[in-house]
This record gives C-alpha cells, sequence and structure tokens, in this order.
C-alpha cells in the first residue's frame, strides 16, 4: 500500500514537472522568435531606440492591466531609488495591432523590454512582478 502511494507521488510530481518544462519552453521559444522578428524587421518610429525601452501592450477592458500598470510603477520606483531611469511606452493592442503583431502579442498584459538597439530582450506575457522587471532591466544595463 505504501508503495503504491509512493509511486502516485512519484507520478504526479514527474507530471507537474514536465508541465513546468513544456510552459518554460514555449515562453523561452516565445520570446527568441519575438527577439529574431524584432531583429528582422524595423520598428515603428512610434518605438523611440537609443536608450532601453519597456513597451507595455494593454488593452480598456483588461482586468490584469491595472495591476500590471501599478507593478510597473513599483518598478520605476525601484530603479529611480538605484539612480537609474525606466523609460516606458505604453500601447493599446487593439489601436496599435500592427506593432502589437510584430511583438507577438497574443494577452494582455503584455510586456516587451527592447535594449538601446531596439532589439528585443524579454517579452513577457500576462502580469509580471516589478522585481522581474527590475531583474530583466539591470541585466541589459
Amino acid at each position: 500500500m505504501t508503495q503504491t502511494i509512493l509511486q502516485r507521488v512519484f507520478l504526479s510530481t514527474e507530471i507537474f514537472l514536465a508541465f513546468v518544462l513544456v510552459v518554460k519552453s514555449y515562453s523561452t521559444y516565445n520570446e527568441w522568435k519575438v527577439r529574431l522578428q524584432s531583429r528582422k524587421k524595423r520598428l515603428p518610429v512610434t518605438v523611440e531606440t537609443g536608450k532601453p525601452i519597456l513597451l507595455y501592450f494593454w488593452t480598456s477592458d483588461c482586468a490584469q492591466c491595472k495591476p500590471q500598470e501599478r507593478q510597473i510603477e513599483r518598478a520605476q520606483a525601484i530603479l529611480q531609488q538605484s539612480g537609474k531611469t525606466l523609460k516606458i511606452q505604453k500601447f493599446d493592442a487593439l489601436e496599435e495591432h500592427v506593432l502589437a503583431k510584430l511583438m507577438n502579442v497574443m494577452t494582455v498584459p503584455t510586456t516587451v523590454l527592447l535594449n538601446s538597439h531596439g532589439n528585443v530582450t524579454t517579452w513577457n506575457p500576462g502580469l509580471t512582478p516589478a522585481d522581474t522587471i527590475v531583474k530583466q532591466y539591470l541585466a541589459i544595463q
């Protein structure tokens, strides 16, 4: 009986770890795909380059967009305390659908961090914590 329970626990753990690996692989694939696309295509004039910038895609009916804005503001405050400035450009994903398609935005909120050359360094679908945004920004500095 104990052996059966242990086998089920190990099997459940293996299934869970496989699921986590698949989700992480899919996220990494999408990030790689966006990076590749941003190198091949020119960004529209509406996107500033020259300094790292966070592109924030949202819509008016998005439930997670308000919490995402608070996380972005928190990330700005954290970076400002260390003397760094996080530049942000907000885009309504429905109005700026060409840019959203170029950046592979399939859900809102989505944040995309570009380096000073306009290349995608990170792509975050869904709600992203402030600490993650700060780490990603500091990684390209």
